[in-house]
């Protein structure tokens, strides 16, 4: 009847006027909640009926009268406790200024996991939702427990407990170097009045008087926080304003330069800071420094360098930290820590120049091994991983040795067969570049001979196989071998050891060596023990049998028409034995290669063929042996 939005049925059951849209001036009818469940009488009525709303739910129960269940769990706002189902009662809600009708009063923030009181303990935990009134249970003292905070335990309400965690340090000291008040250990097994902020030597729990409301300032009243204010040396200037700390003659900016201890005169017991000289440039770090500066001290000269840490031994305005002959006597300062002279001393021992000495003996001064210009050791002649200045120069010696195979041997000379025809390693018809003697049983493959072949370096023509030349000092078994390289072999009987190859130290050789001579199915030869003469070790297997040096009495060499040669034959050398000895596993790897051409084994007599020619230089030697051990 009067327009309000609340039908006139449930006008009569609210007790407003259905005559008067305001029943109370100034208030309309429909802005009014009855049953404060949340939501208006205007809302909650269907105007449009004639009897009472009953539609939310359609219960029996008039909407306009029927208090909400906002968390729906059966229990109308007006008898339940938690009326949002938070784990806050709704009285307790009230005292902390959350809604008691929304469960995250702040979206995204579950009321239940706030801590009004900043006690450590949620409000979900501190509040008894099954109470209708505020919680008072730990402890029931008349202190709602949702707003009385006592983190140590102490009866005291945080709020007027001037210690609140009982550390030993007041919460207003506490706050001034940022530890916890309410954690008697901020980090995790440190407890807070051990430490000491200010540096002081004396611990925050002693410097805090924990009955104060405000910050500690007894020792002495000056207004400056006792811990905060350290004053080290005692001289009545804080550490913040004094430029010597600890009253060593050396400033506090020079000290951390070259990382003595501001706060201590010696940072090794004993040793006072100023004494030392950290740029070792002979004056101590008490006399460069000047203490009264609150920077790094830079005078003598004033160039940018700080005076404790620039020394220029040399005077050649170059700084020792970055000059890498510090002494500027020719030999770089990781040269001369390698050796054991002094590289601040031109003459470690008085009246000789340490560039003039020869640390290593190989005939070339410090001087001239070392590259002042350097900052780590010098390592040019040759580029090998070794120190020039401690490693003995390496010198050449030279092998003059000529050979003939048997198999190749013809008159005076050695035929190249396998050359003519393009089937050495690396050729047209023979595609597997690299000398022989990678594999087994020799496996050397510190050079591999691979530039040579019609994609590379061609084989001169005059070139009749590779053969494999090793050196052995002072003993002849294999133990003693001190060198081995892949060769090339000429038809002359001359041997070309390739520009790639490793090239033989005099300095590894012996007293006595001995040249061995290996090929891939010829028998090995061992010279006699041989000097070096000229730089140059010397033998002609051409003019001379192989020696015998174990006594074995088995074959030497072959003499071919006033030539000695390798004997042929030995196509087996899978093992130590097979390349000792003329067998039947010859002859068996002789019949698997019969008929067949290529670079191969059994072909004895290098002519590319295996055939009848190949087995007539081996058939005669089955069951004899050599004379070169390989164990």
């Amino acid at each position: 009847d009067d327009n309000d939005g609340v039908n006139d049925a449930d006008e009569l059951l609210v007790g407003t006027d259905p005559l008067d849209p305001e029943t109370t001036d100034g208030t309309p009818d429909g802005s009014l909640d009855s049953d404060n469940d949340g939501i208006s009488n205007g809302d909650e009525s269907d105007e449009t009926l004639a009897v009472a709303t009953d539609v939310a739910p359609a219960d029996g129960n008039p909407d306009i009268t029927t208090a909400a269940d906002t968390d729906g769990d059966g229990i109308a706002n007006d008898v339940d406790t938690d009326d949002d189902n938070d784990g806050v009662n709704d009285a307790d809600e009230l005292l902390v200024g959350t809604d008691p009708l929304d469960p995250e009063t702040t979206d995204g923030t579950p009321d239940g996991s706030l801590d009004f009181d900043n006690d450590g303990i949620s409000n979900g935990d501190e509040s008894d939702e099954t109470l209708a009134v505020a919680t008072d249970v730990a402890p029931t003292d008349g202190n709602p427990d949702i707003t009385f905070a006592d983190t140590d335990g102490d009866g005291i309400d945080n709020a007027a407990d001037t210690d609140d965690d009982n550390d030993g340090v007041n919460d207003a000291d506490e706050l001034l170097v940022g530890t916890d008040p309410l954690d008697p250990e901020t980090t995790d097994g440190t407890p807070d009045g051990s430490l000491d902020f200010d540096n002081d030597g004396i611990s925050n729990g002693d410097e805090s008087d924990e009955t104060l409301a405000v910050a500690t300032d007894v020792a002495p009243t000056d207004g400056n926080p006792d811990i905060t204010f350290a004053d080290t040396d005692g001289d009545g200037i804080d550490n913040a304003a004094d430029t010597d700390d600890d009253n060593d003659g050396v400033n506090d900016a020079d000290e951390l330069l070259v990382g003595t201890d501001p706060l201590d005169p010696e940072t090794t017991d004993g040793t006072p800071d100023g004494s030392l000289d950290s740029d070792n440039d002979g004056i101590s770090n008490g006399d460069e420094s000047d203490e009264t500066l609150a920077v790094a001290t830079d005078v003598a000269p004033a160039d940018g360098n700080p005076d404790i840490t620039f020394a220029d031994t040399d005077g050649d305005g170059i700084a020792n930290d970055v000059d890498t002959d510090d002494d500027n006597d020719g030999v770089n300062d990781s040269d001369e820590l390698l050796v054991g002279t002094d590289p601040l001393d031109p003459e470690t021992t008085d009246g000789t120049p340490d560039g003039s000495l020869d640390f290593d003996n190989d005939g070339i001064s410090n001087g001239d091994e070392s590259d002042e210009t350097l900052a780590v050791a010098t390592d040019v002649a040759p580029t090998d991983g070794n120190p020039d200045i401690t490693t003995p120069a390496f010198t050449v010696a030279n092998l003059d040795v000529q050979v003939f195979l048997e198999g190749a041997l013809s008159g005076g000379s050695m035929r190249t067969d396998l050359n003519d025809f393009n089937y050495l390693p690396g050729e047209a018809n023979n595609a597997n570049a690299g000398h022989p003697y990678g594999a087994a049983p020799w496996n050397y493959t510190a050079y591999t001979g691979t530039e040579y072949g019609d994609g590379g370096t061609p084989y001169p023509a005059t070139v009749v196989d590779w053969i494999l030349v090793s050196v052995r000092a002072d003993g002849f078994s294999i133990s003693d071998e001190v060198y081995r390289t892949a060769a090339l072999l000429h038809s002359d009987g001359t041997i070309e050891i390739p520009s790639a190859a490793p090239s033989l130290s005099a300095s590894v050789l012996g007293a006595v060596n001995y040249v061995v001579i290996e090929h891939r199915n010829h028998m090995a030869v061992i010279s006699e023990g041989l000097t070096l003469v000229g730089n140059t070790l010397s033998f002609d297997f051409r003019s001379n049998d192989s020696n015998d040096p174990n006594g074995f009495g088995g074959l030497t060499q072959k003499l071919i028409g006033g030539n000695y040669a390798m004997y042929g034959g030995n196509v087996d050398q899978s093992t130590a034995s097979n390349r000792i000895t003329f067998d039947g596993n010859d002859i068996s790897e002789f019949l698997l290669q019969n008929g067949s051409f290529g670079y191969l084994t059994a072909d004895c007599n290098l002519d590319v063929v295996i055939d009848g020619s190949d087995l007539n230089i081996l058939l005669p030697l089955n069951g004899t042996f050599g004379t070169v051990t390989w164990e």
